[in-house]
């Protein structure tokens, strides 16, 4: 993961502005996607202040994908029950954002956006 605005700090600004990167996890600055609009809701419920980003997002995405697995594992879960319950999750929407796997496909998903570091190391889409 790039942190856009670390990026531009260390380059300069000037140097970072128009870098694009390719992003795995919807924007996570717009409630437009389900999932990013209960990530948002939940993070200023309890981290208010703490600044949102496409790396919180993830294992936001991720925790909600363990919390699946281990329902699907059942009542009494191991390791190779969570990891088989994982390889079963296909096409598994989390809110408007699908991940699937199984026995050869641990990636989960093939989502990718670009955005620009613009104006003071914010991120454009």
């Amino acid at each position: 993961m790039v942190n856009p605005k670390e990026l531009a700090r260390l380059a300069g600004e000037d140097k970072a502005r128009g870098v694009g990167i390719a992003q795995v996890m919807p924007y996570p600055y717009s409630p437009a996607v389900a999932v990013v609009n209960e990530y948002r809701q939940l993070m200023a419920k309890y981290a208010p202040g703490k600044e949102l980003s496409y790396t919180s997002l993830e294992e936001f995405i991720g925790a909600k994908v363990l919390v699946e697995g281990l329902r699907k594992a059942g009542a009494n879960p191991t390791r190779e029950k969570v990891i088989d319950a994982l390889a079963t999750l296909r096409k598994y929407d989390v809110g408007g954002f699908t991940v699937s796997f199984s026995p050869d496909n641990r990636i989960g998903s093939r989502f990718v956006e670009v955005t620009i570091i613009g104006k003071n190391g914010i991120l454009q889409r």
